[in-house]
């Protein structure tokens, strides 16, 4: 009976280690590339969850649904751009959605229409992110820190001219603001 046991686990270790992680020549594949090893990995995760019973269960599937929808939708974009070649050709087609997606927005004429197009605004933004290698949800983080910075400083400044901020004009806004941005540039 330990001899069943102990090659029915060898069985299924040596299979384990013959289909992950993904290599680069195993027996006919000849992989060329890391897009070609990725698409032969997916092959080899659908071929499993197939095996398994669960052939259903699609490439985003396993994204957690409670990841912040920044880390979300680049995890979503990473995954098709990767495995799938779900992707643009080059930056370009990006930037060119950002742009149309821009356009939607400003042509929106009732708030939910108006909403779903700022999410697709910002899942354009979230792959122009991901096309730089750059973190959506740490990009955007900074960015609240740098715009937090500036604020308590154009706050500071209009308490030290014995005003409040609520009494700055949208001109004295626009010049403590860009005073502030000089003295708080984006790098941090």
């Amino acid at each position: 009976m330990a001899s069943s046991t102990w090659q029915t686990c060898w069985k299924a270790s040596t299979r384990k280690i013959v289909v992950s992680p993904p290599r680069t020549s195993f027996g006919d594949l000849d992989l060329k590339d890391t897009q070609g090893v990725l698409e032969n990995w997916e092959r080899l995760k659908e071929a499993e969850r197939s095996a398994n019973g669960k052939s259903e269960t699609g490439l985003l599937d396993g994204v957690a649904l409670a990841m912040p929808a920044l880390v979300q939708a680049q995890e979503y974009q990473g995954r098709a751009g990767r495995r799938l070649a779900f992707d643009w050709s080059d930056v370009q087609g990006v930037i060119d959605k950002l742009h149309e997606e821009l356009k939607e927005v400003n042509a929106a004429q009732v708030p939910e229409e108006r909403a779903s197009e700022i999410g697709d605004l910002l899942f354009a933004a979230v792959n122009l992110a991901r096309w730089y290698d750059v973190d959506a949800e740490s990009a955007l983080r900074e960015a609240n820190a740098r715009f937090r910075k500036r604020f308590s400083q154009i706050e500071a400044g209009a308490r030290a001219q014995g005003r409040s901020v609520s009494d700055l004009s949208w001109t004295r806004w626009k010049i403590c603001g860009q005073r502030a941005k000089k003295d708080n540039p984006s790098r941090m």
